[in-house]
């Protein structure tokens, strides 16, 4: 009785064990989504200049405010906007304003994905993004944007992917309008 006691406890346990790295392997893609309270209404590629505001509703969110803001400065100018960063140089006029509010930060580190895989969950960046035409002050969009890292094993996603996520959904509902008429 004793052998099958131990028998039956050592199958379960495997199979606790085996659906646990299952889970855990389970990846989930990294994403970007986007909530429009009111759509693009134009090309940003037709304006001369367009400044850039990336700040954090919460002062601990910083880190991933600064490096989304970096993120877009590098990715913007090669698909035909030219920025100017505002946290850098407010003083240079644009004609047309982005200001992207970072609302909400999940973080992830490569230190928790390793020792807890897929259990770590999954890094998010919540961004709330207001683009305005300086001279009139119409906005000329307004959307929430989230980006999400990957989750599932050890070799998903940290903060770091969130935000880029969040950065490549920006940048494609940016330039995702009609072209200038």
């Amino acid at each position: 009785m004793a052998c099958m006691l131990g028998s039956g406890t050592t199958h379960f346990a495997v199979r606790v064990v085996a659906v646990g790295i299952l889970a855990s392997m389970s990846a989930c893609a990294a994403s970007g989504e986007i909530r429009v309270a009111n759509p693009m209404s134009v090309n940003m590629r037709g304006y001369q200049l367009v400044g850039l505001m990336v700040q954090a509703a919460n002062p601990a969110d910083e880190a991933e405010a600064r490096m989304l803001g970096d993120w877009l400065m590098q990715q913007l100018p090669p698909a035909g906007i030219r920025l100017v960063d505002h946290r850098l140089r407010p003083d240079v006029p644009a004609d047309v304003g982005i200001a992207i509010a970072v609302l909400q930060v999940r973080r992830v580190t490569q230190t928790e994905r390793i020792l807890v895989g897929g259990l770590a969950g999954r890094a998010g960046l919540v961004t709330h993004v207001r683009v305005v035409e300086i001279a009139t002050r119409r906005v000329l969009g307004e959307a929430t944007i989230e980006g999400k890292s990957s989750g599932g094993t050890v070799f998903a996603g940290t903060t770091e992917q969130a935000v880029r996520e969040a950065g490549a959904a920006i940048a494609g509902w940016l330039l995702g309008a009609p072209p200038p008429q």
